[in-house]
Order: structure tokens, then C-alpha cells, then sequence
């Protein structure tokens, strides 16, 4: 592959859009649009008093923004471009499920000046856009907490790797919490269904000799496991008391209630009702919290792998531009290239950005757009893609 630089794609008109300060009246507008029209490669010219913003439209090859400032400072008006809005990715520590991510978005979208906001619960992301002039980023974390889940660092240089360690965190925590459920579930399980299948159970703890040692042996043993699920609770009530249950609610609702009954067994046993002894559903909400922590371990180790994978693809897209300026070679981030800019892709390297060949040729590897295995030529004025 030959030395080639490329042009960036539709890239010789820019649309621009600035704000002019200090107009009084309409005729402020009309010499500004006047002495703009004079420069040879504005397209347009348009100033709108009323909303003050100046609407270009130029050929960047022959006119450049900074000389349009000086042209309409020139006229006695200073000129700025307006804060676009943001965008800023927010990983996000709690989510469980779909309504967790539901529950978020809406928390997002109450604030002002938040023009969209997509929580992802597969990621564990939430993509927010904002204006820097009404919301600050740190309001949007606030949101997120008072949702009742954690934001982590937002665009940290270091967080592919932050992530794989909090990600590994995550899944060993799962897994000692379902070990720990799983290690007294299985007597309670046995215990409570045991003599139900013939099995023998010491007398100290038979319900037709002991009845009240039969209940409140499995008390003890489901107060464990429901410690283990803890976050069911604290995230499912949480969301109930706001109006936006999910399945954490559900969860929560279900084993709270088979407890609850089984305390007010436990204590009718007590008293002498020792027909509660047959209902008593301790073993009902251990199992379930139980099976519940395995599915949330599985789930996040898919995850898990889910996101190396898509990290490794992402790892192959080109990280840094080479930009041709003023006759020099200029290594920039690809998030930086602008439209008009001159790119230089070397011989074995990849093509970090859309855009036609200017000068040179060379072959490029299109299979993962058409198929096809064998590098394909590319000539001046053809169009390259980038990430190959």
C-alpha cells in the first residue's frame, strides 16, 4: 500500500451557525450580511436580529472561521460560536433489569436542558445530551443516584479497564452471594420438604415432636439468605414506593410475604397452633432468592463477556489520525478531524476516517463492507471508508 492523503468526505461547503452580540436594529444585521457577502467563498450570509445568529455557508478552502469574526468584529459587533450540546457516556452500577433502565431515563429527562437521554441496561450505560448552559454533569449524576443507582466515572481515559475490573468485581460478589444462599438453602430445603419425601429429620427438630424448633430453625436459616439478596429489597421497595415498580419489586413483594407468614407461624406455633408448622414458606422465598442470585451471576458473566468482545472490535478501530497542516504531519486524536481536513494514510496502515483520495493510490480491504476477499484499487477521486 503506497503513501495517499485523503480528503475528507463533502466536505467543501460548511454550514456554520455564530452568534452576533451588540446588534440594536435591523440595519446592524444588513451590514454585517453586506460586508460578508464581499469575501469571495461565502456561499450565504444571513443574520437574524431577532434571534441574533449569523447562518453561513462557505467554502472552508478559501475563507476560514476566524477570518468571518474579524470580518463582523470589523463591522463593530462582537461574534461567538454558540455551546453546542454534549454528549457524555455514564456507566451505571445497580441496574437489573429493563425497568431499572426505564426508572433512570425518566429521572434524566426531569431536568433541564437535557435534550435525550438513553439508559442501556445490556451495556450498563446511560448516553446523555445536554446543554452545558442549563444542566451540568453533575446534576445528571445526582439524577441518577436519586433514581437509587450508582453513576461511575463518565468518559474516564482509563475506563475500558476501570469497567473490566468493576465487571469482575461484580461477578465475583455474585457469586460468593449465591454460595452463601445456596450453602443454607439446601438444609432449609431439606428440612422443610424432607419428611414430606420419607426423609428422616432428628427429633429436635421434627415437626410432629418439636414443631417450634421445625419453624424457627428455618427462620434462622433464611435470615441469611435474605441478608445475601439484600439488594432485591433496598432496589425493589425502592422503586415500588416510587410509582415504577420492576422485577426487583416483584421479588421483593414475593419472598417479604412468604417470610412475613412464615414469622406469623413461627409465633402461632409458639403459642400453642401447632397446624402452622405445615405452612410455613421459609423455603419458598430461600430457593427463590437463591435461584435468583445464580441467574443474576450468569447473566453478568455474559455480560461480561459480551462487552470484552465488543471492547476487542472496538480496540481494532483506529485511534489517531495523521493530519496534513500547513505542510506538516500532525498526529491527532480521530475525534478531532474535521470536515476539509487532509488525512495521510502510510503504506499498512489503516484508514481512520471517511473520505475521497487527493493524491496517491493504493488497495483497501473491503470485505467487511461487500464480501469480497480481494483488496480493492483505489485512485485520486475515489472514496474511501474509513476503519478498514
Amino acid at each position: 500500500m503506497s503513501e495517499s492523503k485523503a480528503l475528507t468526505e463533502n466536505k467543501k461547503i460548511v454550514e456554520k451557525e455564530l452568534s452576533v452580540i451588540g446588534m440594536t436594529c435591523t440595519s446592524c444585521a444588513l451590514a454585517i450580511e453586506k460586508k460578508l457577502g464581499k469575501i469571495e467563498g461565502i456561499e450565504k450570509a444571513n443574520v437574524n436580529f431577532a434571534t441574533e445568529k449569523l447562518s453561513l455557508k462557505f467554502d472552508p478552502t478559501k475563507v476560514d472561521e476566524e477570518l468571518i469574526k474579524e470580518v463582523v468584529k470589523d463591522v463593530g459587533y462582537d461574534v461567538e460560536a454558540p455551546v453546542e450540546d454534549k454528549t457524555v457516556t455514564i456507566p451505571i452500577e445497580g441496574m437489573t433489569c429493563a425497568s431499572c433502565a426505564n426508572a433512570i431515563t425518566k429521572e434524566i429527562n426531569k431536568l433541564e436542558g437535557i435534550k435525550s437521554a438513553n439508559v442501556n441496561f445490556a451495556t450498563e450505560k446511560a448516553v446523555v445530551t445536554y446543554d452545558p448552559n442549563i444542566v451540568r454533569l453533575s446534576n445528571i449524576k445526582k439524577a441518577i443516584e436519586n433514581a437509587g443507582y450508582k453513576p461511575l466515572e463518565a468518559d474516564s481515559k482509563d475506563s475500558v479497564d476501570f469497567e473490566k475490573e468493576r465487571r469482575e468485581k461484580e461477578i465475583k460478589t455474585l457469586w460468593r452471594k449465591f454460595i452463601v444462599s445456596a450453602v443454607f438453602s439446601i438444609p432449609l430445603l431439606y428440612i422443610s420438604m424432607g419428611h414430606l419425601l420419607g426423609l428422616k429429620l432428628p427429633a429436635t427438630i421434627n415437626p410432629e415432636i418439636n414443631p417450634f424448633n421445625f419453624a424457627l430453625i428455618q427462620l434462622l436459616l433464611v435470615i441469611p439468605i435474605a441478608i445475601a439478596g439484600y439488594k432485591f429489597y433496598t432496589i425493589g421497595f425502592r422503586n415500588l414506593f416510587k410509582l415504577s415498580p420492576n422485577m426487583d419489586s416483584l421479588i421483593a413483594i414475593g419472598t417479604s410475604a412468604a417470610i412475613i407468614y412464615g414469622v406469623f407461624g413461627t409465633i402461632q406455633i409458639y403459642l400453642g397452633n401447632t397446624k402452622y408448622a405445615n405452612d410455613l414458606y421459609f423455603e419458598t422465598a430461600g430457593v427463590i432468592v437463591t435461584l435468583i442470585l445464580l441467574g443474576k451471576y450468569l447473566e453478568s458473566v455474559t455480560k461480561g463477556r459480551t462487552s470484552e468482545a465488543i471492547k476487542k472490535l472496538m480496540g481494532l478501530q483506529p485511534k489517531t489520525a495523521l493530519l496534513f497542516l500547513d505542510g506538516k504531519e500532525i498526529e491527532i486524536p480521530v475525534d478531532e478531524v474535521e470536515v476539509g481536513d487532509i488525512i495521510i494514510v502510510k503504506p499498512g496502515e489503516k484508514i481512520p476516517v471517511d473520505g475521497i483520495i487527493i493524491e496517491g493510490h493504493t488497495s483497501v480491504d473491503e470485505s467487511m463492507l461487500t464480501g469480497e476477499s480481494i483488496p480493492v484499487e483505489k485512485n485520486i477521486n475515489d472514496k474511501v471508508i474509513g476503519d478498514q
